[in-house]
């Protein structure tokens, strides 16, 4: 079975793409969480979502502006780790947005 993919097309260039993915305020305007994000290898990170749950995560991967890949678990259980990859294409004046997560 696939992981997990999901694809939009945004109306931006691929530089306020990868903010939009790097800057905790901007992720956490389009991820629907509240986010704390040191987008460097290692920089750990927290995504608080509404319901009260929590995710921890550490960024695996940081291919600026093309790709940030971060490896996460509900917090109080590592165990349940996936790996989220996101990847930006530029397409003129826009941006492919490709997210995947996968099994840890």
């Amino acid at each position: 079975m696939a992981p997990p993919e999901a694809e939009i097309v945004v109306d931006a260039p691929l530089e306020e793409a990868w903010e939009a993915i790097t800057d905790p305020d901007a992720l956490s305007a389009w991820f629907g969480a509240d986010v704390e994000l040191d987008p460097a290898p290692l920089g750990k990170a927290r995504f608080r979502f509404a319901d009260g749950t929590s995710r921890l995560a550490i960024v695996e991967e940081v291919d600026a502006p093309h790709r940030l890949a971060w490896r996460w678990w509900p917090e109080g259980d590592r165990g349940q780790a996936t790996r989220v990859a996101i990847d930006l294409e530029p397409i003129e004046d826009e941006t492919r947005v490709i997210v995947v997560e996968s099994a840890a």
